[in-house]
């Protein structure tokens, strides 16, 4: 009977670390492998190993951040609607543990880097820096704080350049950053417009109250169309050139499908439907997961 209960026991805490690990925001790290989708890269086998590499860095080092991030927010998760019920807020996990567990795979992600290149080791450095000053300080800057989560998404794209050897083009950078500074905004408003339909005030641990949302609206939509604009432009100017794409027109539809996307998402975040990272909600949105086929298709038809 002791070795069922300790099996049992065993295999509930395991699914605690697990969920404080939040493996369904790995997602967010295939952005490693775009630099190569776009850069038309050849997949050989010795470069998808090197980014599958990359994949499991950035996987180590975001959930060693996620760790770090709810140890630093346990007294405001408390009083947050959904983030009450993660495993280090709820106390299945000792807040000693878990810094210990994200000190190892800090350290874990940082030499794995450093085997792939030292560049790849410095931007890894870079973000590791970065999760750690958003947990004590960003995340509470109006701003700031989505700025530092496009930061991030746009390290992702750097160390995918670094690990593949395919200089990470401005157009791509400034696509991204543009792109991911929208859904950080988009996030925070439905976090905005969540809190203030339960509590009434400002999203625990943020700077945002209830007068914000038409300001991150703003934010997101402005954002949204300067991704959108430099796609355009990209498509104008440059996707035709000679063994970039044989028929760039097919981009104007992922141009528009993209646009749809964002509306989309903007309008769940509007009513506080969200629930969560954009990116993360986007893989079991049966709308999101449509439109991306359809834009994977209008790639490849470009091609």
């Amino acid at each position: 009977m002791s070795d069922g209960l300790e099996l049992r026991s065993a295999t509930e805490l395991f699914r605690h670390w697990l969920t404080a690990l939040r493996p369904a925001h790995w997602v967010k790290n295939l952005l490693v492998a775009a630099p190569m989708v776009f850069g038309h890269a050849a997949p050989t086998p010795s470069l998808l190993m090197s980014l599958a590499a990359a994949f499991v860095v950035c996987c180590l080092a975001a959930s060693a951040g996620y760790l770090v991030n709810d140890v630093r927010d346990l007294a405001s998760d408390r009083a947050h609607a959904s983030k009450r019920t993660r495993p280090i807020t709820l106390g299945l996990i000792d807040p000693r543990q878990a810094l210990a567990v994200a000190s190892a795979l800090a350290a874990g992600s940082l030499a794995l880097a450093y085997l792939i290149s030292p560049a790849a080791a410095a931007f890894v450095a870079a973000y590791l820096a970065l999760t750690a000053a958003y947990s004590r300080w960003l995340k509470r800057l109006p701003v700031i704080d989505v700025c530092g989560l496009a930061l991030l998404f746009a390290l992702r794209l750097q160390i995918g350049g670094v690990a593949s050897d395919i200089v990470v083009s401005g157009w791509l950078f400034a696509f991204g950053c543009c792109l991911f500074l929208s859904l950080a905004l988009a996030k925070r408003l439905d976090e905005v417009v969540t809190s203030d339909r339960a509590h009434g005030e400002a999203v625990p641990g943020r700077a945002y109250g209830p007068g914000d949302a038409a300001a991150l609206m703003r934010g997101a939509i402005l954002c949204g169309t300067v991704a959108i604009a430099v796609l355009a432009a990209y498509i104008s100017l440059r996707a035709g050139d000679i063994y970039v794409y044989r028929q760039p027109d097919w981009l104007w539809l992922s141009t528009a499908l993209l646009a749809v996307w964002l509306a989309h998402m903007l309008r769940r975040a509007a009513a506080g439907r969200l629930h969560g990272d954009p990116v993360v909600v986007a893989t079991s949105d049966p709308i999101s997961l449509g439109l991306a086929i359809a834009v994977v298709a209008s790639i490849i038809l470009a091609v």
